[in-house]
């Protein structure tokens, strides 16, 4: 909910899995994140396949972004899948 980018990783197959499912997230789809500072709802901009060497995700924003990334396809570390948020409720 702050002024930056937010980055956070999750795993597909392995220590719960939080993220196994981020492929299906589609432009327009909302992501809420909750921390002890309130709830914050992002919307979907885009999603990217990138090699694991992109840093380039966790770049610091002028603008309320957030950025969700795991391995990429499903059981590989070959790629990254990043999905890109902007924060439209706070």
């Amino acid at each position: 909910g702050h002024v930056g980018n937010v980055v956070i990783g999750g795993h597909r197959t392995s220590h719960s899995r939080p993220f196994r499912h981020i492929d299906q997230l589609v432009p327009g789809d909302e992501v809420i994140l909750t921390t002890l500072e309130g709830r914050f709802v992002y919307k979907v901009t885009s999603t990217k396949i990138v090699p694991p060497d992109a840093m380039w995700i966790v770049d610091q924003q002028p603008t309320f972004t957030a950025t969700l990334f795991a391995c990429h396809p499903v059981g590989s570390t070959r790629e990254r899948i990043v999905v890109f948020l902007e924060l439209t409720q706070s």
